[in-house]
């Protein structure tokens, strides 16, 4: 429906052995439901990231104290 609102001249033209048009349209449609599906899993992924309850946790590592290297005298 909203190809055929846009008005475009059908043509017979073949594309990789399809039609121009029947081609174009398909192409169109695939691109409408994929932004459509997308919207919904960005509404549904959007939702569940509300619900998450974020938790800092600070860790601190204590370390022994290091040896100091030992050093040799050459005479």
């Amino acid at each position: 429906m909203i190809y055929g609102a846009l008005n475009i001249p059908e043509t017979d033209y073949p594309v990789l052995g399809i039609g121009a048009t029947n081609l174009a349209i398909s192409v169109f449609n695939g691109v409408i439901y994929g932004i459509i599906a997308w919207l919904i899993y960005s509404l549904i992924a959007g939702r569940e990231k509300k619900d998450q309850t974020n938790v800092n946790v600070d860790v601190h590592v204590h370390e022994k104290e290091k040896e100091e290297p030992k050093t040799t005298q050459t005479s």
